[in-house]
């Protein structure tokens, strides 16, 4: 018996929608690792700052607002990373949404 081409591109399709979505998932993992490390690094790097007080500041002063106020900036691997993630998701959405449609009433060119 011979299997329809667009049941077995429909498999095709499923099995690629599985990958992307471990994928994913996979990116989602290293990309929260990636979040907590950088926090770290960034705990480890402010303390020997606030410990060493030679410029001239005293320790019960306030930091200045441009300290308070600075941005969280992110690596250039990381805005790679966030950028590949959020197109995946985008490309994911899409197969599902297509599979969705092809799960729908099938096409037979009657309306009745």
């Amino acid at each position: 018996m011979e299997q329809d081409p667009e049941d077995s591109k429909a498999k095709a399709e499923l099995d690629e929608l599985e990958r992307l979505k471990d994928q994913m998932e996979k990116m989602k993992q290293e990309l929260e690792a990636g979040i907590q490390q950088g926090q770290a690094d960034e705990d480890s790097e402010e303390e020997p700052e606030e410990s060493q007080e030679t410029d001239g500041r005293n320790a019960d002063e306030p930091m200045d607002q441009s300290d308070q106020n600075r941005p969280e900036t992110m690596t250039r691997d990381e805005a790679q990373r966030l950028l590949q993630a959020v197109r995946d998701k985008e490309r994911l959405r899409r197969l599902e949404q297509i599979q969705r449609e092809r799960e729908g009433t099938p096409a037979t060119g009657k309306d009745w």
